[in-house]
């Protein structure tokens, strides 16, 4: 998704290699996120979902970097390899994305609402399935590939790239950030709206929630913070096509293929209280006790929000 072709032969060689080097490390984080969660063999009923949706998210993960580490971008677009890694970055990228945001979903009915809700969940599946899918065959039918700059994808010198750039990627990018963002800030809302009125809830669970709310916040914070180099880089492209800022195109060799390498960092680093957010293991992780759930739908009651099992992080 870069226009390379103002940068030097060693800038380009560069970006190139910090492009690669990501990718690899998103390779890793990927399979040690997914062999994470294979290594829990005992779950409920209720970690089907969110267990599930979180693989496929690091499956998308693990093939998006693997096509940004293809070699594309070394035949300047005339090679099958170049055309192969231009859709598979459509795909898999726009499938990450969507996956990111049925996720945010997914945890807003489960936090916020009742269980017959979730049932917009699985629309939100069914377009994570379909999108990337009708995207990638638009570009092949059209021929929307070639040599980028730094690796391949829409090609700066075809007709109208800027809106296909827009429409394959940047327009459904930030449409998930921004809805990310919402969710998650309600979510919060909701979380520390339902303490302050809980004042029977232990301690214990308090700080427990309190460190999975942090969690929570850190997946819109680290989508944004990965996705705006590129975005900037492109606007900064189209605004001033002579010009390029070497920088920039290092964070986007940065932030576009290493979605893997930060999310399995996100993960590893927080383990239980992802876990719990996900509806994990049960039986390591126990719901509050029954006093406390009394207190919560109580609680819940007089907000009048939903009185499901919303607190219930294992």
């Amino acid at each position: 998704m870069v226009n390379g072709e103002h940068l030097t032969g060693n800038e380009q060689d560069l970006v190139q290699r910090v492009t690669f080097a990501t990718s690899c490390l998103s390779v890793v984080g990927t399979l040690l996120t997914i062999a994470g969660f294979l290594h829990q063999r005992h779950v409920t009923r209720e970690l089907a979902l969110g267990k599930k949706l979180w693989l496929i998210l690091s499956v998308m993960d693990l093939f998006m970097a693997v096509a940004y580490a293809l070699p594309g971008a070394s035949s300047e677009g005339r090679s099958a390899v170049c055309k192969a890694q231009a859709l598979m970055i459509t795909f898999f990228e726009g499938s990450s994305l969507l996956w990111t945001g049925t996720i945010a979903l997914y945890l807003y009915m489960r936090i916020c609402t009742s269980r017959s809700s979730m049932r917009w969940c699985h629309v939100a599946m069914a377009v994570s399935v379909t999108w990337p899918i009708l995207a990638t065959i638009l570009q092949a039918v059209y021929n929307s590939v070639g040599y980028a700059g730094n690796w391949c994808w829409v090609p700066a010198t075809m007709h109208g790239a800027t809106l296909w750039r827009l429409f394959l990627i940047y327009i459904p990018m930030w449409s998930i950030v921004l809805f990310c963002t919402i969710t998650y800030i309600i979510i919060s809302v909701h979380i520390r709206r339902t303490l302050k009125i809980t004042p029977l809830l232990e301690s214990e669970a308090r700080e427990r929630v309190s460190r999975q709310l942090r969690v929570l916040l850190f997946i819109p914070l680290l989508l944004i913070l990965l996705r705006v180099w590129g975005s900037a880089n492109r606007i900064h492209d189209i605004l001033y096509p002579d010009k390029h800022i070497f920088w920039l195109y290092v964070a986007q060799a940065v932030g576009d293929p290493g979605q893997g390498f930060f999310n399995g960092i996100l993960y590893l680093s927080t383990w239980p209280s992802v876990r719990r957010v996900l509806c994990c293991d049960s039986s390591q992780h126990p719901r509050l006790s029954s006093e406390d759930g009394r207190e919560y739908i109580a609680s819940a009651e007089r907000l009048n929000t939903p009185t499901r099992d919303s607190m219930t992080f294992r």
